[in-house]
């Protein structure tokens, strides 16, 4: 089923959930197109906006955010492969379908990676992995040279790229930061200055969710969390091991046994990203 206005909208089926956005006439953004400001709309209007209007990306506005990425992760896989570190790859693609081609042609990429690798990709631009964030820009021209040297995130526009730039589009990673510094002291803002929390209109997103469970529920993120009680205990997504290949590395070509803890972590985020969508869809569907 494509996604156009043309279409019943099936929130009653779980399969709707999951099934792939294309970028329409709104926006090549998958999560910025008008069936994902129709949801965001739906799901969130009696805590942001029942306007679809407001989910346009404006500044102040909100946007689509794409929780569990797929570039980060195919990047990462790929430089762990021979073809990259010898040189016969010589420019990661940019674009995400090219570089599903090269896991999916590579001989040195197990078939199960493979497999679910080809099962991500149809999956992440879904509705299941799709939520509303607040736009804002912030300028930071007149902070002190001590609030500069507090902000982690002051070089980054908005929370979509805090998330992607900063965080390397880990969404565990970002919301236990989200968690530290905002809701950990029972839900109001502490005293790091950073910009993502002392943005007048990130700070009123924010007190939209009184605490932190409540900004867990009202995203439809529990299934981000092994535990349902309390929210603290998230599913492992980004990587645990040293010189993971965010980056091209040069010692890796003589380290057999590091490729392939980076193919296996590579392979358990895959697993836990199906399984999120698949639960997402599964709780959305229900409500």
């Amino acid at each position: 089923m494509k996604n156009s206005l043309g279409n019943l909208i099936q929130y009653d089926d779980k399969e709707y959930f999951l099934q792939e956005i294309v970028g329409d006439e709104y926006s090549i953004d998958p999560d910025q197109t008008m069936i994902s400001r129709m949801f965001y709309a739906k799901y969130w209007g009696k805590i942001l906006s029942d306007d679809v209007n407001m989910y346009d990306g404006a500044i102040g506005n909100y946007r689509g955010e794409t929780i569990i990425s797929f570039k980060t992760m195919a990047g990462a896989l790929i430089r762990a492969t021979k073809d990259y570190i010898t040189g016969i790859i010589k420019e990661m693609p940019s674009d995400q379908l090219e570089r599903l081609d090269i896991i999916v042609k590579s001989d040195d990429i197990r078939q199960s990676i493979k497999d679910k690798f080809s099962l991500f990709y149809k999956r992440y631009h879904s509705l299941s992995n799709f939520m509303p964030l607040v736009c804002e820009q912030w300028i930071n021209n007149s902070w002190s040279k001590e609030d500069n040297r507090k902000a982690k995130c002051k070089d980054y526009k908005n929370l979509n790229q805090v998330k992607g730039k900063y965080f390397r589009d880990c969404p565990d990673k970002f919301y236990e930061y989200v968690y530290d510094k905002v809701y950990q002291k029972n839900g109001h803002f502490n005293d790091y200055n950073d910009p993502v929390f002392i943005s007048e209109v990130n700070q009123n997103y924010f007190n939209k969710f009184v605490t932190w469970n409540d900004f867990i529920e009202k995203n439809y993120l529990q299934d981000l969390f092994v535990d349902e009680d309390g929210y603290y205990t998230f599913i492992k997504l980004s990587p645990i091991i040293k010189r993971f290949p965010y980056r091209k590395y040069n010692d890796i070509n003589a380290d057999i046994k590091h490729i392939e803890a980076v193919h296996n972590e590579i392979e358990e985020f895959l697993d836990n990203a199906l399984r999120f969508f698949d639960k997402r869809a599964e709780r959305l569907v229900k409500l």
